[in-house]
């Protein structure tokens, strides 16, 4: 079940060129916060922090609290990080004492957004930076004080003892999809490093957004996953007959064509006793798609022998539409002659224009779609009300 609306879900953008990573982030107004309440501390805040280099060599483990923490030490980092450099951290965000959001921290977040706004340029490139930066922060505040929340709620439980499983079935998490990521493109930690520092991104940061995202999917999982459960037949059955245009099937003809150019023989007379033997070797049992790779003239050869255009209007050369409409599915055509030489077409699929049946698959889409809303839903009612009782700090830039 999807349980986390799409537009909260991050992911690994890696082979992008960044621009403009120096910018400061524009306010955020968080949404429940009172109207007479301040913002934030006016100015600056920098915290003096120890970060690892991912690419230095080993040092001794030593637990290392990272820029947005929690107020609990954290496990050791991995190998590629050790030796400690100072850096100045400027805060974004605040919520209470215990948790930090940095303007590093929602640098990286925008950074993976670069292809929204790399080819824009001067004010409207500005603009866009800015508008990606807010929407990133409000992200990971959410992010935040749903994590604080699921805390908040194993401590009420009396269930402490999970916490720490709890994270390191997050780190678990973080750790396959890291190793998968890099699997897939066939690079070492090293290089995945590398390629992560040209995008102005880090692994230890990458690796914590991971994380993070995991125990904000466990407990929205938790939360949500009843909500499927509010979607009866008779709702699915209203959506249906509400929205027959996205059930609508078009026409649509799959097709292979087997062109014969006239300029490719002396006469009109051998170019058609040649396009009649790949006829009679086609309806004679022949790989239709093998004789169009070795005989055919036509571009259909680059597309693995098939036809330009899919239903009426669409089809190229046009002479052919009222064959290709009318052919019964599995069968070739006659010679089809135009005005630069002979087809041969094969009707591969044919579907008339209608509407699809409300069958098991239509309804399971119609239930995940349905279920998704409510989700949604209930997500915005339950994030307003963590604004309003954890009241999170934007610092204003």
């Amino acid at each position: 079940m999807d349980a986390v609306p799409l537009r909260r879900c991050w992911g690994i953008a890696v082979g992008v060129a960044i621009v403009g990573t120096g910018c400061v982030g524009p306010q955020l107004i968080p949404r429940g916060q009172a109207p007479d309440e301040p913002l934030a501390p006016t100015g600056k805040i920098v915290i003096k922090e120890s970060l690892p280099d991912p690419l230095a060599p080993a040092a001794p483990k030593s637990p290392v609290v990272p820029a947005s923490a929690t107020g609990s030490p954290r496990r050791e980092l991995s190998a590629l990080s050790s030796p400690l450099r100072d850096k100045q951290i400027q805060v974004a965000a605040f919520i209470g004492t215990d948790v930090v959001i940095t303007d590093d921290e929602v640098w990286q977040m925008v950074r993976q957004r670069a292809p929204e706004y790399m080819e824009l340029f001067g004010a409207e490139q500005v603009a866009k930076e800015k508008a990606v930066y807010r929407e990133e922060l409000r992200k990971l505040v959410e992010r935040e004080l749903i994590i604080l929340e699921l805390h908040s709620r194993m401590k009420k439980n009396k269930a402490e003892d999970k916490i720490e499983g709890l994270n390191e079935h997050a780190r678990e998490q973080a750790a396959r999809r890291l190793n998968e990521y890099r699997k897939s493109r066939k690079v070492d930690e090293a290089d995945f490093v590398k390629i992560l520092r040209m995008q102005g991104l880090t692994y230890n940061g990458l690796r914590r957004q991971l994380e993070r995202d995991t125990l904000v999917q466990v407990f929205l999982e938790q939360m949500l996953k009843d909500k499927a459960r509010f979607v009866t037949l008779n709702d699915i059955w209203d959506y249906y007959a509400a929205n027959p245009k996205e059930f609508a099937l078009d026409e649509k003809v799959k097709w292979l064509d087997c062109f014969v150019s006239f300029q490719r023989f002396q006469s009109t007379d051998d170019a058609k006793e040649y396009a009649q033997n790949l006829w009679r070797q086609a309806t004679q049992g022949g790989d239709f798609v093998e004789i169009v790779k070795k005989s055919s003239h036509g571009d259909s050869v680059l597309r693995n022998g098939e036809g330009l255009g899919t239903k009426k209007g669409e089809f190229q050369p046009a002479e052919l539409e009222s064959v290709l409409l009318e052919l019964p599915e599995g069968q070739i055509s006659p010679l089809l002659q135009t005005a630069t030489g002979y087809h041969i077409v094969k009707v591969v699929e044919s579907r008339k224009a209608g509407t699809r049946p409300f069958d098991g698959k239509v309804q399971n889409e119609i239930r995940a779609k349905l279920t998704r809303q409510l989700q949604s839903k209930e997500y915005d009612k339950m994030v307003d009300d963590l604004w309003r009782r954890y009241r999170p700090r934007v610092v204003e830039q």
